[in-house]
């Protein structure tokens, strides 16, 4: 029974490596209703991928496995990034400080605040769990650049979290090791710094120290790169964040597509601003915490849904601060921010 089990997931792993190459084999056939329709297609995968790791194989499509059991996102350039290897010209470097200062000067026409904010990749917080022969090659990466040429020439508030993010790493894990994303303390760090940034017009607004919460480990869970894998059987707890204090607010969440949700907010003290959150993924736990510091807010995200992704909101909500956020993968292209 023993060795049965041993062969069993061979078996498997040779069966998907057939089905694999049949594109190649035979042009016609389709892939994506033969995924659907062939029984145990899922699991195959699974052995396949797990066969492949227990070999020693550490890439994978998207996926890159590093030290002590991390994984890395490597879609969208992230390698290009963690290797400085992808340099702004000077030329682009002016192009996006003038794009985004423009907006920056219409809506400060308007009174509004805007505030642009770049979550960095997993690899740059801890390059420690990088496999070691992924050599960092350049001097600075696109964030250092973008960073650096903002902060000298630039209107527009840009924050920076590397240090903060890097600094708490050293004690506390803020990153999760099988997801792209920061976890609740990764979260809370961000959060931290747009209130800082934003007690500069408004000093009354300042964020709640983290003693107010409660820290809490939730179950095993599956990871998004456990998902993008095929290995479900890679769990990872989830880390939570309870505030100890009434928040104050009321939200609704529309769906307009299987993966988009608009978030709208409101709260009990009407004397507080109102905010507009343009975002990816990285700020969806963030929304949260900032929340109670605003009259009503409206979150967008990042998303193909036609006529969604642009500064149209603007005119509809009449918000008192905007706040950007992108990932730092996300400064690969030219459209990471969108026109006013």
């Amino acid at each position: 029974m023993t060795i049965m089990k041993r062969i069993y997931p061979i078996i498997f792993a040779l069966a998907f490596w057939g089905i694999s190459i049949l594109p190649a084999l035979k042009p016609s056939v389709n892939i994506s209703a033969f995924e659907k329709t062939f029984f145990g297609y899922e699991k195959l995968i699974e052995y396949f991928n797990t066969l492949r790791l227990t070999l020693g194989d550490r890439v994978f499509p998207n996926v890159i496995v590093g030290n002590d059991g991390w994984l890395f996102y490597t879609g969208d350039r992230s390698i290009d990034d963690y290797q400085h290897t992808n340099a702004y010209t000077e030329s682009e470097l002016a192009d996006n400080q003038k794009k985004i200062d423009a907006i920056y000067s219409q809506l400060q026409q308007k009174g509004i605040m805007l505030v642009v904010i770049i979550a960095p990749n997993k690899s740059t917080i801890y390059p420690e769990y990088m496999p070691d022969q992924i050599k960092i090659l350049g001097n600075k990466s696109r964030l250092d650049q973008f960073v650096d040429y903002m902060h000298e020439y630039g209107q527009t508030p840009v924050i920076d979290l590397r240090p903060d993010l890097l600094a708490s790493s050293k004690n506390e894990q803020v990153y999760y090791k099988t997801n792209t994303h920061w976890n609740s303390l990764g979260m809370y760090i961000a959060y931290a710094n747009i209130m800082s940034t934003i007690s500069q017009r408004y000093p009354e607004l300042v964020a709640h120290p983290l003693s107010e919460y409660e820290v809490f480990r939730g179950g095993l869970g599956i990871h998004d790169i456990p998902r993008i894998l095929g290995m479900p059987s890679i769990m990872e707890n989830f880390l939570g964040l309870q505030p100890k204090f009434e928040t104050g607010i009321n939200f609704r969440e529309i769906q307009l597509s299987d993966k988009t949700k608009v978030r709208l907010s409101w709260n009990q003290n009407q004397n507080l601003p109102t905010a507009l959150f343009y975002h990816d993924s990285f700020l969806d736990g963030v929304v949260p915490f900032l929340e109670p510091h605003f009259r009503q807010t409206t979150s967008i995200p990042r998303t193909s849904v036609p006529g969604l992704w642009d500064f149209n909101w603007i005119d509809q909500v009449h918000p008192d601060i905007v706040i950007f956020e992108c990932v730092e993968r996300s400064l690969n292209y030219d459209f990471f921010i969108p026109d006013i």
